[in-house]
């Protein structure tokens, strides 16, 4: 019986001992976290001045010093990123045209002041391609007269534009094509241009 109780004890030894011995299994590796998001980068140039060379050279081909035409147009704008996407602008466009009927001279003047708000559709900065809107106001004298009885007229100026921002070190190119709406004038009308301007 004795005999029996020691070989018991013993296999019972040298089962715990093998049982001991067995590698415990590893637990699972823990997933990889998620890497958070990168941040959006911070535009560094935030401020843009242009001018449209398209109206510069209409106003030189149309000028005509043989018949006493002198023919001139400005236009550009100040752009600013006020936010992510988001930039606004202040729009000038100015139209001088000095002309001669018979022995009068006679001359055109045309101003249009404009707010324009833009958002940048694949860019934070200014950059790429946008959507604009712009609202203002538009003044056009004809042969020193604005009322619509004699050419002239003046009220409200509303514009739809969509262009591209090509960015070329400091300067940039920026073909625009807008739809523009003026109080006092037949119907609305499109406007093209090619804008050359710094970025600061």
């Amino acid at each position: 019986m004795k005999k029996f109780v020691c070989i018991m004890i013993l296999a019972c030894l040298v089962f715990s001992a093998a049982y001991a011995q067995q590698k415990q299994p590893a637990a699972p590796a823990p997933a990889p976290a998620k890497p958070a998001p990168a941040p959006e980068p911070t535009p560094t140039k935030k401020s843009a001045f242009g001018l449209d060379v398209f109206r510069l050279l209409e106003g030189v081909i149309a000028s005509d010093s043989d018949n006493d035409q002198t023919f001139f147009i400005l236009s550009g704008d100040y752009e600013s990123l006020i936010a992510p996407h988001i930039s606004i602008c202040a729009d000038v466009t100015a139209l001088f045209y000095k002309y001669k009927i018979g022995d009068d001279t006679k001359d055109d003047l045309y101003l249009r002041i404009a707010a324009e708000g833009r958002y940048y559709t694949m860019s934070t900065g200014l950059d790429k391609f946008f959507l604009g809107t712009t609202v203002g106001f538009v003044s056009y004298s004809h042969a020193g007269s604005t009322s619509t009885d004699k050419g002239g007229y003046q009220g409200l100026s509303t514009s739809l534009k969509v262009g591209y921002k090509q960015i070329l070190s400091n300067l940039y190119l920026e073909p625009y094509l807008s739809y523009v709406t003026e109080e006092g004038k037949s119907g609305s009308f499109w406007q093209g241009g090619l804008r050359l301007g710094l970025l600061f």
